[in-house]
This record gives structure tokens, C-alpha cells and sequence, in this order.
């Protein structure tokens, strides 16, 4: 099996990479996107790093699909730089409900419709991407819900004359889930970035930081990435990378 990956360089889009691999895929055409978001350029270089590690166990050809930022543009997105990125504590934003402002237009479906093209013309038969049930919980993004996943899975099935699957191995999971299957794999998540505000060592009070390190207390595991604030973190908890 061959297998485009959508790569952002973040917790979830690293798992999924160990995903796709110990599902079978060999070779694998891991896409990222430059489209000027905040934090777009850091992820980049989180992305470029883990493609490197892959590469010493599986082939991987690394895509950065440029896109003009005005495209996404216009909708006041806080993760465009439209308006500030705000500082929530995480039940903060578990509990909000409506679309987040960090919320950028349609972008899954603009990136998967990328993916699909490179899975065809790349002979690949399965597109992956790291959405979870977290982030579609009380409509927070909305192209990551599950009904959003289902239709766009029939869309490319169909699109591609049958040819491409799409495949979201944690929707209607939680981000601890995620990080549960990162450590069954072995996934040195330290290597992926999840900040919002884009600075080369992730802020540790932002939206996504938040979420990123109550995902792994969640797990049962210790956050092993560095911080700017560092959070605080139960002894009890498993050290990263231990058996």
C-alpha cells in the first residue's frame, strides 16, 4: 500500500504517519501545506523533522504545497492573524460551543482535495488525515465532525473513480486516544509541535498547548515536548517512552 498522509507537523499528524506505516504503508507522500497561518512556519519545520525520522524505516517523499494566504482570508480567523490568538484554559474551550475562533475556512476540505490529487497522480490508494472527535466536539471545527469525515469520505471514494479511500483513524476519538496510540507505536511525539501563537518553543498556555497537555495527562503519560510555561504535570505519570 502506498498512502498520502496530511502532514501539519503536529501530535495528531505524527500518529497518523505511525499509523499509515504500521497499517502496511511502505511508501508513503506526506503533504504539508505553507498557507501563512500563525504558527504555519514552526509547524513546517516540526513536519521536515519528523519526515526525517520516517525515512530512516519507510520511503517518504515530503510535498510543501505552497497556497496564497488570502485565500483563507476575510472570515476572522484568529489562527490567520485576523484577530488575536485567544488564551483559553482547556475546559474553557472544551466547554464553548460553536466554531472557535482559531477556526480557518473550510481548510480540511481544501487540504484533502489537494491530498486526493496527489494520491492519484502519485499512485496511491488511501489518504490519511489525524481529525478527532475533540476537536469536533460542540462544533469547534467544523470540518472535523464526523458527519464532515463521512461525506468526504464518499466524495473521494467517488470523485477518484474508486480509486482512493480516505481514511481518519481517530474520528470520533479523543486526543488521549491519540496519545495512546502514539506511545503503543513508539511515536517520539517530542519531535511534533502543537502552539498557536507559532514560536519556536510551544507557549504552554494557548488553546492547543492546553488540550495537547491534557491529552496526555488524560493517557496517563507525561508530556516529554518542552515548553515555555511549563505545565504542571502529576508525578504518577508515566515517563514518555518507557515500557
Amino acid at each position: 500500500m502506498k498512502a498520502v498522509v496530511l502532514l501539519s507537523g503536529g501530535l495528531d499528524s505524527m500518529t497518523t504517519m505511525a499509523v499509515a506505516a504500521n497499517l502496511g504503508s511502505e511508501n508513503i507522500v506526506a503533504v504539508s501545506f505553507r498557507y501563512g497561518s500563525v504558527h504555519n512556519e514552526r509547524e513546517l519545520k516540526a513536519a521536515a523533522e519528523i519526515v526525517k525520522h520516517y525515512q530512516r524505516f519507510i520511503g517518504v517523499e515530503h510535498i510543501v504545497h505552497e497556497t496564497q494566504k488570502e485565500l483563507f482570508m476575510g472570515s476572522g480567523s484568529a489562527l490567520m492573524g485576523e484577530i488575536p490568538v485567544p488564551d483559553l484554559s482547556y475546559q474553557e474551550a472544551h466547554d464553548s460551543v460553536g466554531a472557535q475562533p482559531t477556526v480557518v475556512p473550510f481548510r480540511n476540505a481544501y487540504f484533502l482535495s489537494i491530498g486526493t490529487i496527489l494520491a492519484l497522480t502519485h499512485d496511491c490508494d488511501k489518504i490519511f488525515a489525524g481529525v478527532h472527535g475533540d476537536d469536533a466536539h460542540n462544533g469547534a471545527y467544523p470540518d472535523c465532525t464526523p458527519e464532515f469525515v463521512h461525506a468526504m469520505q464518499e466524495a473521494i471514494y467517488y470523485g477518484s473513480d474508486r480509486k482512493v479511500q480516505f481514511e481518519a483513524p481517530f474520528n470520533g476519538h479523543t486526543k488521549g486516544d491519540v496519545v495512546r496510540m502514539a506511545a503503543n507505536l513508539g511515536v517520539p511525539l517530542q519531535m511534533s509541535y502543537s502552539c498557536y501563537n507559532g514560536r519556536d518553543v510551544m507557549c504552554g498556555h494557548c488553546a492547543t498547548c492546553q488540550e495537547r497537555i491534557h491529552a496526555f495527562n488524560a493517557a496517563g503519560w507525561r508530556d516529554p515536548s518542552e515548553y515555555e510555561q511549563a505545565p504542571t504535570q502529576d508525578s504518577t505519570l508515566r515517563l514518555w517512552g518507557s515500557r
